[in-house]
């Protein structure tokens, strides 16, 4: 078994490594550029505040919608997880809703939502009420208006249980 003060001397022992060695494709040009990105975001955090930061980032999702060959923050988060990026549903669908489409629109009638109730609701957890129809909105509310609009009807099914072992009929509707 080897043991730590043995690992070095182990290592040297061995020889060169037959491992074939890769050669990164990053260029510098592409590395700058991708600084250049990340400090507009690390400026933009250190001087916006949350609400503001909110808008710009529900800009860039809805951008990213709009057109995935974009190359934009949204772009670079998501391309940070290869196998979820690749294997995205939403990068091969031919229309995409940003979050921005959905949130700023009040479930119930499509009145118009501000940002700041969006911000309200989706990352305060907030009840906000409809300026147009007074509804009130939760994210409940979009969930449940998904729902409406994927199945317009549905055939539900029932499981039926056993019958009880005590014989008592109340039993069987428990």
């Amino acid at each position: 078994m080897t043991t730590l003060p043995h690992v070095p001397t182990e290592n040297i022992d061995q020889g060169p490594s037959d491992i074939p060695k890769v050669l990164s494709s990053p260029t510098v040009p592409l590395v700058q550029a991708h600084l250049v990105e990340m400090k507009a975001m690390y400026d933009l955090q250190t001087t916006s505040s949350p609400l503001e930061m909110y808008a710009h980032l529900l800009a860039m999702e809805a951008d990213y919608c709009d057109n995935i060959h974009m190359e934009n923050y949204a772009h670079t988060v998501h391309k940070l997880h290869p196998v979820q990026y690749a294997q995205s549903n939403a990068r091969h669908l031919p229309a995409r809703r940003s979050l921005k489409a959905i949130l700023t629109v009040c479930p119930y009638s499509g009145c118009p939502v501000s940002v700041e109730d969006s911000y309200q609701l989706h990352i305060q957890g907030k009840t906000v009420v409809c300026q147009v129809c007074t509804n009130p909105i939760t994210m409940d509310m979009y969930k449940m208006n998904a729902l409406l609009d994927a199945a317009k009807t549905m055939m539900p099914e029932l499981a039926v249980p056993t019958l009880p072992h005590d014989g008592q009929f109340e039993s069987f509707l428990d």
